[in-house]
């Protein structure tokens, strides 16, 4: 499943729009979403967290993480 993982740091994936939609479908429903960014990280965990206190902390999050890519 994740045996191309490392091309996603190329710039010929990146700039090839078909491979930044990721689509996940369930019995009931069908998901799109768009990769925004890639990039390698030192080993952490706050970026699988996915349930937020408040909007506020959901914005927090967006930020550190948008941060990274700067």
């Amino acid at each position: 499943m994740f045996g191309t993982l490392n091309k996603v740091l190329q710039e010929d994936w990146q700039t090839k729009e078909n491979n930044l939609n990721i689509v996940l479908a369930t019995e009931r429903k069908e998901y799109l979403y768009q990769v925004f960014s890639t990039h390698i990280i030192n080993p952490e965990d706050y970026y699988i967290n996915t349930e937020f206190e408040s909007n506020e902390s959901y914005y927090e999050f967006l930020k550190k993480i948008k941060k990274k890519v700067q």
